[in-house]
């Protein structure tokens, strides 16, 4: 892997974090949350166009809920609708949702998803054969230890949900989980996790994906992403070199084993790679 060029989308004063980009109907989408601060009330959900291949950008949606909305993910429904999801955050409860076009331009407003999904974060939902599917996660208290839990949704139409079983739970606090899938419906996702050693697991499923093999990596990695070039896996995230000094790495599997092939130029700051 080569890095050809790095073009920086935005220079202003906000804070702006929790990204996702997406091809859509040939122009090329990026998506963040834009807000005062990491956490805030004014969080809402930039969408931006480019057109000459990430030349340049043109904002095409602003998207609020009624409370700080974050974590902005951009997603193609066979590049008929474009979808871009996130939550709101009131301070005690999550709400997911999501807005969509479908011709790049003219935008629904924010919508809640529907279904079983109350207080739980649909972290890059994802379209595959005109069916959505999600790893979504939420967490809970239990023995005073911060316990959480990934579970499997799908969806007809990428707004009402329905949870189909549990992937993994437990005190090592799985949450954010990258899927992706190949032309034969086979899936593999990234799952992150908050115990000490911040080891993510890697997962493999086929079709109805009821059973998901686990495989732990021996790298610790937040903020992960997922996606398949031919039959290889690539993953990337912050990569953490000391429990103090982070980067954004970009990792092959191979055999299992994540084998690094490129560090991006992370800049300042802990809170890197999304």
């Amino acid at each position: 892997m080569k890095v050809l060029s790095i073009r920086r989308v935005t220079n202003d004063s906000n804070h702006n974090a929790f990204t996702g980009a997406c091809w859509f109907q040939g122009a090329l989408y990026v998506a963040f949350r834009q807000g005062d601060a990491h956490v805030c009330k004014q969080g809402r959900l930039l969408v931006l166009r480019s057109r000459d291949e990430g030349a340049s950008f043109d904002t095409v949606a602003t998207i609020r809920g009624e409370f700080d909305t974050r974590d902005a993910h951009l997603y193609s429904a066979d590049d008929k609708r474009l979808f871009v999801a996130g939550f709101e955050h009131s301070g005690t409860i999550c709400h997911p949702g999501a807005a969509w076009t479908d011709d790049g331009i003219h935008w629904s407003g924010w919508t809640r998803y529907k279904g079983d999904v109350a207080n739980t974060i649909f972290w890059r939902p994802r379209c595959f054969a005109g069916r959505f599917y999600c790893a979504a996660y939420h967490s809970f208290n239990l023995a005073k230890e911060e316990y959480s839990a990934v579970s499997w949704f799908e969806s007809k139409d990428g707004i009402t949900w329905q949870k189909k079983h549990t992937i993994h739970k437990g005190t090592d606090q799985p949450n954010e989980c990258s899927l992706d899938f190949k032309p034969d419906g086979s899936a593999a996702m990234i799952m992150r996790r908050e115990h000490k050693s911040r080891t993510p697991l890697l997962l493999r499923s086929s079709p109805p994906y009821r059973k998901w093999s686990k495989t732990e990596l021996n790298l610790p990695l937040a903020g992960p992403a997922l996606w398949f070039a031919g039959d290889d896996i690539w993953i990337s995230g912050r990569w953490f070199l000391t429990p103090q000094v982070t980067h954004v790495g970009v990792f092959k599997i191979e055999k299992s084993k994540p084998v690094l092939r490129l560090v991006l130029p992370s800049g300042p700051g802990f809170d890197c790679s999304y």
